[in-house]
């Protein structure tokens, strides 16, 4: 309760500044606009229902009670002709104080038929009021005008239609009854603001606070990328500069692997970096299908694979030259196999790619641990770890990248695990490859 108090304190002063009290003022509005509605709604299905009982205990009354009746129909259904035309949609304070004074006629002119009885229009304009405060989520000042106008408008109708008598035993409650009523629904308005002030305050404070924490992560992001930029520039400057290969062949194979490592860190920033800033659909280098599979071949024969696990891939000779998002792509492979190898203590780790000309599949297998049938629906959500703590290896973030690139591309991905003897990946991609048109032939 502490953090929750604090923070609604925090927020609520924030709140008294010119510019979040005016973003408070538009989100009220908005609140209001959306909810009126379903309030009208409501209030018409009870209105209904009361016209029910009436017309079948009073068939009697219904001839002479139409008026106030109808009054009692036309404020809602008024109203919700009014925000299905979108009229008032700028002035939401002014369609719902024009349907409760609209509304409010319709119960005090009760009053002018002598048949109805004073207590029961006492009642019911109790109620209203109330009603009115608990259910439009409007200011506590539009709900203190409402129940003056109410109480107003029943006292004088009352009055007039000599309904008030001193000398009757109802007459306190006839008149007090209804003020007593305002009186509670004017609190209960203005505890309802406080409480909606609170939670927006709340959302205003954690809302700043995931924006100031997104941003340290791209700034983060930022800078780790700039230095890994470097370190590949020298790694390239020192492996270039190698002149003899038979001296300098170790050397050299280790530069070379640690370029292939920042080069793959960088890529791995990068697009963790688009994807914060919500970009990954806009980025991205395309490159030739059949390309971009021996590239990866060959960047994983410079790595040394796990001592006691084969990376073997079982790629089709005959893919199509089809332009792919080549970052996105290696970034799925790599996170994927990694992965595999990661959690393969012994056997094979087997990458399979085959494409039609609708889509690439992927598959990444390995006859690994395994992950339990329980934590197979989770394993895509952010630092949620399917491992044991004997492999307690990275955050949780693999998975959630690669399902969110693969989204990014229009595909999709879903696994199958066997706890002990494995688990495959398998990830469709569409493609979009233009055939050339034929020739027409020169007989034609």
């Amino acid at each position: 309760m502490a953090g929750r108090d604090g923070g609604a304190a925090e927020g609520s002063n924030r709140l008294r500044t010119p510019r979040n009290h005016e973003k408070y003022r538009l989100y009220q509005r908005k609140l209001l606009a959306d909810e009126i509605a379903r309030v009208a709604r409501a209030l018409l299905a009870i209105t209904l229902l009361f016209v029910a009982s009436v017309v079948l205990f009073s068939t009697a009354r219904v001839a002479t009670d139409w008026p106030w009746l109808a009054l009692l129909i036309a404020a809602p259904l008024g109203c919700l002709a009014a925000v299905h035309w979108q009229a008032f949609t700028k002035r939401p304070y002014l369609l719902a104080f024009a349907t409760d004074a609209v509304y409010t006629v319709g119960i005090v002119t009760g009053l002018l038929f002598p048949g109805t009885p004073t207590s029961g229009i006492a009642l019911f304009v109790s109620v209203k009021m109330l009603a009115s405060a608990m259910l439009l989520p409007w200011r506590p000042g539009a709900q203190l005008a409402s129940a003056i106008t109410t109480l107003s408008l029943y006292w004088l109708a009352g009055w007039h239609a000599q309904r008030f008598i001193w000398q009757d035993n109802d007459f306190l409650h006839q008149v007090t009854g209804p003020l007593f009523a305002a009186m509670i629904s004017v609190v209960a308005a203005l505890r309802n603001e406080r409480l909606r002030r609170d939670l927006f305050a709340e959302t205003q404070v954690a809302e700043e606070r995931a924006e100031t924490n997104a941003r340290f992560a791209a700034i983060l992001s930022h800078e780790l990328r700039n230095l890994l930029a470097g370190v590949l520039g020298y790694s390239e400057m020192l492996r270039d500069s190698i002149d003899v290969p038979s001296q300098d062949a170790k050397t050299r194979e280790a530069i070379e692997r640690q370029t292939v490592l920042a080069r793959q860190a960088l890529e791995t920033i990068q697009v963790a970096l688009d994807l914060s800033r919500e970009q990954a659909l806009a980025r991205g280098t395309k490159q030739a299908l059949d390309e971009l599979w021996r590239e990866l071949q060959q960047e994983y024969a410079l790595r040394a694979s796990p001592e006691g696990v084969a990376l073997r891939w079982d790629v089709s000779p005959d893919l199509p030259t089809a332009p792919m998002d080549a970052t996105k792509v290696k970034l799925i492979v790599r996170n994927l196999v990694d992965n595999a190898l990661k959690f393969t203590p012994a056997g094979e780790v087997r990458v399979r790619v085959r494409a039609s000309l609708e889509e690439l599949l992927l598959e990444v297998s390995d006859t690994g641990i395994g992950i339990p049938a329980e934590k197979q629906p989770f394993i895509f959500e952010p630092f949620r770890r399917a491992a044991p703590e004997e492999f307690s290896q990275g955050i949780g973030l693999g998975l959630y990248i690669t399902s969110r690139l693969v989204e990014a591309l229009g595909g999709t991905i879903r696994v199958e695990s066997t706890v002990g003897k494995g688990t495959t990946f398998e990830v469709r991609i569409p493609l979009s490859i233009s055939v050339p048109p034929t020739k027409p032939s020169s007989g034609a």
